[in-house]
């Protein structure tokens, strides 16, 4: 007499959570548009010549840095307070306390933290809740970010104002000037009385580092006053620029 042996089939179902951290990639695309800008920048130096197409692809690039540089700063907090959130083991020396307050407070009102607070108030209020050291408003690198994230308001929401040499200068771009004036090198190639500081002359490679160091060091400075490891450490050799 043969065994009868039955086949039992088991179907298993499971769901699979993924997280994808933007801000890693849009500060390390920031870096390959700067040193692209820079190179341009070099090339015009060397031949003392430039390409319009050279010109219109090297505004380009610093536009698109500044842009990212801004994305990468508003994607790293929302980051941050979603891992908090999901108690992430990279937020686990915040302690209880600081945990439950901030998860207390995105109970209560999520919407208004993550659309209507400024990305400079979200790092304050993050800071604020844990009872951590504040960024100083008054100094670097909060007010290189303030004047970033202004810049970058003017580029994504730009006016055309035609520039009339020899004319008081339009407020909004004097605004512009008053802010960034001196933090960088200007623009090499565009350097005469009919390109106005905005958004010809300051549009540079100078500009696009200066983007991205003052990022970087802006959110190193808040990771370190949360006490919390820099999530983007292992790809710090990937934003230098001059190498």
């Amino acid at each position: 007499m043969k065994e009868e042996k039955e086949l039992i089939i088991i179907h298993e179902s499971m769901a699979l959570t993924v997280r994808t951290y933007l801000s890693d990639t849009f500060i390390r695309s920031a870096c390959n548009f700067a040193k692209q800008s820079r190179e341009l920048e070099e090339k015009y130096i060397k031949t003392g010549t430039i390409q319009n197409e050279d010109i219109v692809n090297h505004k380009g690039f610093i536009a698109s840095t500044i842009i990212l540089c801004a994305a990468f700063l508003e994607s790293t907090i929302n980051e941050f307070y979603l891992d908090v959130y999901d108690n992430q083991s990279c937020v686990k020396e915040l302690g209880e306390k600081s945990t439950e307050l901030i998860k207390f407070y995105l109970d209560i009102d999520k919407p208004s933290i993550e659309k209507i607070f400024s990305i400079l108030e979200k790092y304050t209020f993050a800071l604020l809740l844990c009872n951590k050291e504040p960024f100083t408003k008054s100094s670097s690198p909060y007010q290189d970010i303030n004047s970033l994230v202004f810049l970058r308001n003017a580029l994504t929401h730009y006016k055309l104002k035609p520039h009339t040499t020899g004319k008081d200068i339009d407020y909004e771009v004097s605004k512009i000037e008053s802010k960034l004036k001196g933090r960088f090198d200007l623009n090499p190639f565009l350097t005469g009385p009919a390109n106005a500081f905005f958004p010809d002359r300051c549009l540079s490679y100078g500009c696009a580092k200066w983007a991205i160091e003052s990022s970087i060091t802006f959110t190193d400075t808040f990771f370190r006053n949360m006490g919390l490891l820099i999530p983007y450490e292992y790809y710090r050799r990937n934003f230098k620029l001059d190498e």
